[in-house]
């Protein structure tokens, strides 16, 4: 059985309106922005009893209660749902293992969402799409620790990395361009990665010496290459 969203609320020490307890739409301070921390009449964050979802007005946050409880305890998702059903012995396809959060980023939330059965028969497409993020995603963080490496502002890359992986939800991102790096044979991706952080360098070499405007033009060059080849695809498809 779910939880509350607002008992999940109160246990982890949230701030709440107490003229909203009573209401459909209970309000509280977000924990995620921090927009209002400062402000005692603002109130960001909605906490939906009847759906049990949250959402802040200001960052557009938003998730189920187990997202909820796994945002604000810092636990993996996959732990916060087996904290209410449980270990289940079923065999489950790597997909269903993604999170809301990571079904969000390759845009199958809402599928999953409101057109359940058709996420259910398009499993292999849902993780099909998510190692295709991840490849993306290793391509520019490798990028990233080249520039860093040649530029000997490592510790500043390596945080930068660890934001990214934040944000495109893949806590292993800093471990696996690490491990690649190290390795006597680079796959693919990470060959991508070496091209695109040479363009970078070469480019921000000839306009500035600043690792800020190298780790930019990484950027520009990363997505300009995942451009050009979603292009050349489509042109294979015509052809």
């Amino acid at each position: 059985m779910l939880p509350s969203i607002v008992n999940v609320a109160e246990e982890n020490g949230l701030k709440i309106n107490p003229r909203t307890l009573k209401q459909k739409e209970v309000l509280c301070k977000c924990p995620f922005c921090l927009a209002d921390a400062n402000d005692p009449k603002k109130y960001y964050l909605s906490l939906n009893l009847k759906e049990n979802i949250y959402k802040c007005w200001y960052c557009k946050e938003s998730g189920g209660v187990l997202q909820f409880e796994s945002s604000v305890t810092g636990k993996p998702f996959q732990e916060v749902k087996e904290k209410y059903f449980g270990k289940n012995r079923k065999k489950y396809h790597p997909a269903e293992m993604l999170s809301p959060k990571q079904l969000a980023l390759i845009n199958w939330d809402e599928v999953k969402r409101n057109h359940f059965e058709e996420y259910k028969k398009s499993l292999q497409t849902v993780i099909a799409d998510w190692k295709a993020h991840v490849r993306e995603q290793r391509i520019l963080a490798f990028a990233k620790l080249l520039i860093g490496i040649e530029t000997m502002k490592y510790s500043i890359v390596i945080e930068n990395i660890k934001k990214q992986a934040e944000d495109v939800q893949i806590p292993t991102l800093v471990e696996d361009v690490l491990s690649m790096y190290s390795c006597t044979q680079w796959e693919e991706w990470a060959l991508e990665g070496r091209i695109i952080a040479g363009v970078a360098y070469k480019t921000a070499k000839q306009e500035s010496k600043e690792l800020e405007n190298a780790l930019i033009y990484v950027s520009l060059a990363f997505y300009q290459a995942i451009n050009d080849h979603s292009q050349q695809k489509q042109f294979e498809r015509v052809g």
